[in-house]
């Protein structure tokens, strides 16, 4: 595994071997709640602290029970996936945690690579 430096992310968050990007977009996400199919999901607002072609690191309020290897539903504009929480650790806000979520739906991917070429200047034509 590759450990890149990042000026946004703080070091210990370093897990990703794609390049991240310091890029934000608000973010919803809950948790995959298999039994308790009848309770309303719990949903959550964030802001991206810094995205990859295939991953995202946000901080939010803790949910109980999410945890590394928890399944979540991951909703950026009108893109929704089922992601995988490969990382959870305490925020650097009091009462926060910092999540890494592991991206592998393509339609997601795809609207990452648009916010990543976004960042970048990077118009489609010149990819």
């Amino acid at each position: 595994m590759t450990v890149l430096p990042d000026s946004v992310t703080p070091l210990r968050y370093q897990r990703r071997i794609a390049r991240r990007y310091p890029v934000q977009m608000a973010l919803t996400w809950s948790p995959i709640e298999r039994r308790h199919w009848r309770r309303r999901p719990r949903t959550c607002r964030a802001t991206t602290a810094n995205v990859s072609l295939t991953g995202i690191g946000f901080e939010s309020v803790p949910l109980p029970d999410i945890d590394r290897g928890s399944a979540v539903t991951i909703t950026i504009g009108e893109t929704r996936c089922t992601a995988a929480v490969r990382f959870s650790q305490p925020g650097t806000r009091l009462g926060s945690r910092y999540y890494g979520i592991e991206i592998t739906d393509s339609e997601m991917m795809n609207t990452l690579q648009r916010a990543i070429d976004d960042y970048r200047g990077v118009s489609a034509a010149g990819r």
